[in-house]
């Protein structure tokens, strides 16, 4: 069954992150902030869950991001999969880096494919596809599905998900950002995310 509501979606990948158990993270070579905050955000909520979570990796950590909750657990790292493993692709806009880890790929080594991204170009890849072109960042994808059921935001997670709308949004200049992108700061905040120590890591604190 295809879902195409924006809502219904966010509510299928809620009820997955909660029901199922073994999860495969990726994200983009050389990534930039949304990225990285996508990212440890996602794999903060699932590591506070314990779910077996891990993070198919063979970047190198940009500096700013190294502070970040959960960076520490980013090595180089080939995770097996087998049929009950949910791959989730984070602002990837086509399946390559997928494909890079897992050349032949095919639906007996895996479950499914969630797909989260806002790139127009997105290739619609996975089995389930939430592509919204218009949000800010993907943290502000992962906010709202957090937020649309009931999935509780600490500090740690608010730091990544703070991270990637500050860095995707061009510190809230670029067109991309509405007022949604300010209340959904506002809330990190309130929760305690402090936006000038996240500011200085991303743009301040340069390597000597």
């Amino acid at each position: 069954m295809k879902i195409t509501n924006h809502k219904n979606i966010s509510k299928k990948i809620a009820q997955i992150l909660k029901n199922e158990d073994k999860f495969v993270l990726f994200i983009h070579k050389i990534p930039d902030g949304d990225a990285m905050g996508s990212l440890l955000a996602v794999f903060c909520l699932l590591k506070k869950w314990r779910k077996n979570v891990e993070i198919a990796w063979d970047n190198k950590i940009p500096y700013q991001y190294v502070k970040l909750p959960h960076a520490n657990n980013l090595k180089k790292n080939h995770p097996q999969i087998d049929s009950k493993t949910i791959l989730i692709s984070l602002d990837n806009s086509t399946n390559n880096i997928i494909n890079k880890f897992y050349p032949n790929l095919n639906r007996d080594n895996y479950k499914m494919i969630i797909n989260i991204d806002h790139h127009y170009k997105n290739t619609k890849f996975g089995d389930i596809n939430l592509i919204i072109p218009e949000a800010a960042s993907v943290t502000q994808i992962l906010y709202d599905i957090f937020k649309e059921n009931n999935i509780k935001i600490d500090i740690e997670i608010a730091e990544c998900l703070y991270t990637g709308l500050v860095a995707d949004s061009g510190k809230f200049q670029y067109i991309n950002t509405t007022s949604h992108s300010h209340i959904m700061a506002a809330e990190l905040i309130s929760i305690g995310v402090n936006p000038n120590k996240i500011f200085k890591s991303i743009y301040e604190n340069k390597p000597i």
